[in-house]
């Protein structure tokens, strides 16, 4: 009898996990749905690509976009189609593409199976970000790339798996493509596969066959990305959207504005993501540890975040200059200001910088409280640089202000996939107060971001 009833527990148990789970999806999706239903697909360069293939053939646009104009003949030529047929059709696919990052998350880095958490990292996106480009190709450039991007991860965990299921597999490889016609994607995924290649040789770990064809596979497409002669031309001819002095800044300028213009936005910026990444890590490091120092001390970037973030309009002007530096091409986005031969004697300007570098330091320190040894604390730790590194390399592009906010998408998305991390980390810790006060928390920012992109929809 006792048997009986314990197996019909587990029934309900298991029951009542399914039934919240599609529950869940189910409000995702209606969410999605309301985002999407007034989205102008007319918007920017989705106006352009929606008059190409009446002008031109398919097959004549990839050739365009490969010799002449950028080199990115899988994700342009995605936006072309999808601006070419009825605009419901995208916004189908893209819901869907959304809830495959959502699926991917779950898969690759949640442990507690509480889906959910991966719906917090698309929902926490500020759709805003989209909007430069035009909705169809901001989306194809950067959500869809980091879709393909999780699905090229997957041999790195499921690789034997796919033995049996071929059709997973060719999708794994086809995103492996698609992700390496993009720089910011194409990087991650390779230096992603190359530190697990090397961690596995140095351990004289065997590595399956599938993860060595998909590294091969993207390197392909990133070669066939940067060789391009439309690639070479996107990078030599000017034009309004590029910095004025892009020639003459050297590597390490490069790096620094690259650096610096993510960290005014992020680390020091107006964006909800970030303080809420650090009130997490605050409250997951009180979960574990009681010494009062070190408690202190995981305060100090949420502070940070909000005082040099949030509440930065109540300091004095001269200081929010340091911080919130703009440029007459910086197209309204905030950098630190730029130490040259007129500033590199003042002290003041290196401020930002240093608090900025000392906030990382911190944030890594309260990360390995919290992980130690721990293999969740690599994941992260991944994710979060990255998410960083995506974004510092556009100081390697002429475009760096240009290419507009679209460009933090990876990171954005980067800092969702960590606070969905964290917050599965906490569930896991069975602290319900801390637990309770975090998904609070994180619900109440959830429902402000997706409110304002509602709002903002055009």
């Amino acid at each position: 009898m006792r048997d009986r009833l314990h197996t019909a527990r587990n029934f309900l148990h298991t029951h009542r996990k399914q039934t919240e789970r599609w529950a869940i999806c189910l409000l995702f999706f209606i969410l999605l749905f309301f985002l999407h239903r007034n989205m102008s697909l007319n918007l920017s360069d989705d106006a352009i690509f929606s008059q190409e293939l009446e002008k031109e053939t398919l097959l004549q646009h990839i050739s365009h976009l490969y010799f002449k104009t950028n080199g990115k003949i899988f994700t342009d030529t995605m936006a072309a189609i999808f601006t070419y047929l009825p605009s419901f059709v995208w916004k189908t696919v893209d819901i869907g593409v959304l809830f495959l990052i959502v699926l991917c998350a779950d898969r690759l880095f949640i442990t507690s199976r509480n889906i959910i958490l991966s719906c917090f990292s698309i929902l926490l996106l500020d759709f805003n970000y989209l909007t430069s480009a035009g909705y169809v190709a901001s989306s194809v450039n950067y959500t869809w790339c980091t879709a393909a991007l999780l699905v090229s991860l997957l041999p790195l965990k499921y690789a034997s798996r796919f033995e049996k299921k071929p059709l997973l597999l060719l999708a794994c490889w086809l995103a492996g493509l698609y992700a390496g016609n993009q720089e910011q994607a194409g990087a991650i995924v390779i230096t992603v596969y190359t530190l697990f290649i090397a961690a596995s040789l140095v351990k004289k770990m065997k590595i399956h066959r599938y993860i060595w064809i998909q590294y091969v596979i993207t390197i392909g497409s990133m070669i066939l990305l940067l060789t391009a002669p439309g690639h070479t031309n996107k990078a030599t001819s000017f034009n309004i959207f590029f910095i004025p002095d892009y020639l003459a800044l050297d590597f390490f300028e490069k790096i620094i504005r690259g650096f610096t213009s993510t960290a005014a936005v992020i680390l020091t910026g107006q964006t909800v993501l970030w303080p809420l990444f650090c009130f997490l890590l605050m409250l997951t490091v009180w979960a574990k540890k009681r010494e009062l120092s070190v408690r202190l001390v995981s305060l100090i970037p949420l502070a940070a975040s909000l005082v040099c973030g949030k509440w930065q309009r109540y300091l004095p002007l001269n200081i929010q200059e340091i911080f919130s530096y703009y440029t007459p091409w910086s197209f309204q986005m905030p950098d630190y200001r730029y130490i040259d031969a007129y500033t590199y004697t003042d002290w003041k300007f290196y401020v930002p910088l240093a608090l900025a570098l000392f906030i990382l330091g911190l944030v890594l320190l309260e990360i390995l409280w919290i992980f130690g040894t721990d293999p969740k604390g690599i994941i992260i730790l991944l994710i979060l640089g990255a998410g960083f590194c995506s974004r510092i390399i556009m100081g390697f592009s002429p475009t760096l202000y240009g290419s507009s906010y679209r460009t933090f998408v990876f990171l954005c998305l980067a800092l969702g996939f960590c606070i969905a991390i964290l917050l599965d980390k906490l569930l896991l810790e069975a602290n319900r107060p801390k637990t309770m006060l975090g998904f609070a928390v994180t619900i109440l920012y959830v429902a402000s971001t997706y409110s304002d992109s509602l709002k903002n929809i055009r």
